[in-house]
């Protein structure tokens, strides 16, 4: 054969190939926004399950096999994960977005996890470490305060050291959001932070947003925000609100309150919440004949936890839940930034008391109708 026909039928090959090549790249093209999680943790047996979860709700799940685990998402922009496991329990944050983010940890010391890899993780690593280790901090001095066994001076002042530090990681996280407002960390902890930084903050930190994180689910949480909150203080007429009760049916506040109505914001999983179980059951019992009513409003993300737990600790007044399908929020509505926390609302409509606990709430209901009239419900 000669050469020039050798050659020219070895460029035809060279070219199906080449084509052959940019077909299948075609057809089975590199996934877009494709973030990978590789993760190492010690101390956990094989076959350990560990989580991902985005937004209260699982994304993913796999197993710790020699230490070693990893997950995939497709994430359009960057977003805020935690990853945990329930037997052992442990949890950390974590940010994913398009690229590779590596993260190492020890069973029982998630808080102190190592993540990098992506840019925003490097962001937010950064931002905690300017911190200067606040929540080692608060650790430290939460378990001086709760202690009964320390002397009550050396309570107060850690509480009230404790305070401070909030205070002042507030005013850092602002001066961030407002010098950063094209970082999705900046989005995300003004979304966390809305009930806690106030209307008018919000408002103004969220006007410097470009349109590409107001269009975000951070962005939509933060206008709903903005839309629904009222913060309605002491003297103020209550909100109305409707939510879901524990039949299935949907409530109006309106309809469900008594002469007397705590509306007690509450979640199954708030430790503080559970130790406020007694007083309420026994104020509810001593007075419920009188006219006193509670309406629970729970921050629970599943039901299960909430129904099992209104049924186990025999919480016998009208539960409602505060769920992603309601058609109101009355944790935004009233600008409630911690649990537990309560309103007590008058037969008129008005709140005349907040975030009332142990024998403060035995004692303003007690006296609301020892000393109530017709004419007049101040107490």
């Amino acid at each position: 054969m000669p050469i020039k026909q050798k050659l020219y039928i070895l460029s035809i090959v060279l070219l199906v190939l080449s084509c052959k090549t940019e077909n299948q790249s075609a057809i089975e093209p590199e996934p877009e926004n494709m973030s990978l999680l590789v993760g190492e943790v010690k101390d956990f047996p094989d076959s350990t399950w560990i989580y991902l979860s985005y937004e209260g709700n699982d994304a993913d799940s796999t197993m710790v096999t020699k230490g070693k685990f990893q997950f995939e998402q497709t994430v359009e922009y960057p977003k805020s994960y935690t990853i945990y496991t329930k037997n052992p329990p442990n949890w950390s944050s974590i940010w994913l977005e398009e690229g590779t983010t590596t993260f190492s940890a020890r069973n029982g010391d998630f808080r102190n996890a190592i993540a990098s890899g992506t840019a925003t993780q490097e962001e937010d690593n950064s931002f905690v470490e300017s911190l200067g280790g606040y929540w080692n901090k608060q650790d430290s001095l939460r378990l001086i305060y709760i202690d009964t066994l320390q002397p009550a001076i050396e309570q107060e002042k850690a509480s009230d050291y404790a305070a401070k530090l909030r205070a002042d990681k507030f005013k850092k996280e602002q001066a961030y959001i407002a010098e950063n407002p094209n970082s999705y960390l900046s989005a995300h902890l003004l979304d966390f932070y809305t009930t806690t930084y106030g209307y008018d903050t919000v408002n103004l930190l969220f006007s410097k947003f470009p349109d590409s994180l107001k269009s975000s689910a951070y962005g939509m949480r933060i206008n709903k925000f903005l839309d629904t909150n009222e913060s309605p203080d002491i003297g103020d007429d209550y909100i109305d609100f409707t939510l879901k009760n524990d039949t299935g049916e949907m409530v109006k506040f309106s309809e469900a309150r008594g002469k007397l109505t705590l509306i007690d914001f509450w979640a199954s999983w708030c430790g503080p919440c559970i130790e406020e179980y007694p007083t309420l059951k026994k104020v509810y019992e001593q007075n419920k004949a009188n006219g006193f009513e509670i309406v629970g409003v729970s921050q629970d993300l599943n039901e299960e936890p909430w129904l099992e737990s209104i049924k186990k600790n025999r919480l016998n007044w009208t539960n409602l839940i505060n769920d992603k399908n309601s058609p109101s929020d009355p944790y935004l509505i009233y600008g409630i930034n911690g649990i537990p926390d309560n309103f007590l609302v008058d037969e008129n409509g008005k709140i005349i008391a907040r975030n009332l606990r142990g024998e403060d709430l035995e004692k303003a209901v007690k006296d609301y109708f020892k000393y109530r009239r017709p004419d007049n419900d101040v107490f």
